[in-house]
């Protein structure tokens, strides 16, 4: 989980580069909460309303 926090805190700092372990386990973070929110939508019928929050 400490991937994801240092992520966030250097997304402005343009220094060095970033572990590959840490760019994609960010990805399958973000992918995963995609995926959440399409089922929630399915399941609460509401439309694109659950995408506009996460994208």
């Amino acid at each position: 989980m400490d991937w994801t926090v240092k992520v966030l805190k250097n997304y402005v700092n343009f220094e060095g580069r970033a572990r590959r372990k840490e760019y994609w386990f960010y990805t399958l973070a973000i992918f995963i909460t995609i995926i959440i929110a399409m089922i929630l939508d399915n399941i609460l019928g509401t439309g694109f309303l659950l995408y506009a929050i996460v994208v």
